[in-house]
C-alpha cells in the first residue's frame, strides 16, 4: 500500500477510542488531518486485546493504510482492579503475558496485509504515578514497546508524554480513585445532560488530562493526536526516502 493521496486510518481500541465515554480522539485526528486522511473509529467500550482478537478477521479486512491501536487499559483493570475482576471471568485472562500474545497477533494480522501499525502505550491511571494500577500497567507498556520493535511498528509514547506533562506542573493534585464508577457516571451526566465539555468536567474533578482518572478529556486526546500525526509524518518521510533510493 502507498501513503500517497488520502490515507485510510482505522483506530482500534476500547472506550478511550470509541469516544462515547471520553473525548473522541479519532474525530479530533480527522479534524487535524483534514482531507489528507479518512479516519474510521472502530473503538468499542469494554474492549480488551482478547475481545479484539476474537473479531480480528473482520477488523483486519478494513483495507486501511494505517492502524492506530490503543489497548491495555481494560486488560489491566479487569486483571488487577478488584471491582472489575468479575468481568474477567467472561472476558478471559488479561495478565501481561496473555496481553502480549494477543497484541502481537493483532499487530501481525495488520502487517500481514500491508497495513502500517502504530501501537499506543495506554495513558496513566489518574495523576499519581505510584498508584497500584500504574505499577500494574508498567509491564504492559514494556510489552507494547517490545512488540513495536519486534514487528516493525511505530511506538506511540502516550503514557510517557502525559506523565511528562504532569511532571512539568500540569498535575492538578486530585486524589481521585481511577475507574471509580461513581465518578464516571457523574462525568457522563455532566456531559450528556448538562452539556459540559470534557475539559470542563476534568477541571471540576481536579484532573488535567482525564475526566475520571481513566478516560481522556480533550486535552489528553489532543496529546495523542499530535503524537499520531508526528508518527505518520515520520512514516511518510521514510517511505518517500525509500522510494527515491
Amino acid at each position: 500500500m502507498s501513503l500517497a493521496g488520502t490515507i485510510r486510518i482505522v483506530c482500534i481500541g476500547d472506550s478511550l477510542t470509541a469516544g462515547s465515554e471520553s473525548a473522541d480522539y479519532p474525530a479530533l485526528l480527522q479534524q487535524r488531518l483534514g482531507s489528507r486522511a479518512f479516519v474510521t473509529n472502530l473503538g468499542k467500550n469494554g474492549a480488551t486485546t482478547g475481545s479484539v482478537l476474537r473479531h480480528l478477521n473482520i477488523i483486519a479486512r478494513s483495507e486501511a493504510d494505517v492502524a492506530v491501536i490503543l489497548l491495555g487499559t481494560n486488560d489491566v483493570l479487569f486483571m488487577f482492579d478488584s471491582r472489575m475482576k468479575w468481568v474477567a471471568r467472561f472476558r478471559g485472562p488479561s495478565d501481561p503475558g496473555t496481553f502480549a500474545q494477543n497484541l502481537r497477533a493483532i499487530a501481525q494480522a495488520f502487517t500481514n496485509v500491508g497495513t502500517r501499525v502504530l501501537l499506543v502505550a495506554p495513558p496513566p491511571f489518574g495523576e499519581n504515578p505510584n498508584h497500584v494500577l500504574n505499577h500494574a500497567l508498567a509491564p504492559y507498556i514494556e510489552h507494547v514497546k517490545h512488540i513495536a520493535t519486534e514487528r516493525g511498528c511505530k511506538y506511540i509514547p502516550l503514557n510517557e508524554e502525559i506523565g511528562r506533562c504532569l511532571d512539568e506542573g500540569k498535575r492538578k493534585g486530585s486524589e481521585v480513585e481511577p475507574a471509580a464508577t461513581s465518578l464516571a457516571y457523574k462525568a457522563l451526566f455532566k456531559k450528556r445532560v448538562l452539556g459540559r465539555s470534557w475539559d470542563q468536567i476534568a477541571d471540576e474533578a481536579g484532573l488535567a488530562f482525564t475526566i475520571d482518572g481513566v478516560h481522556l478529556n480533550d486535552r489528553g486526546a489532543r496529546i495523542l493526536v499530535e503524537l499520531v500525526v508526528s508518527a505518520l509524518e515520520e512514516v511518510i518521510a521514510h517511505e518517500a526516502s525509500q522510494a527515491g533510493m
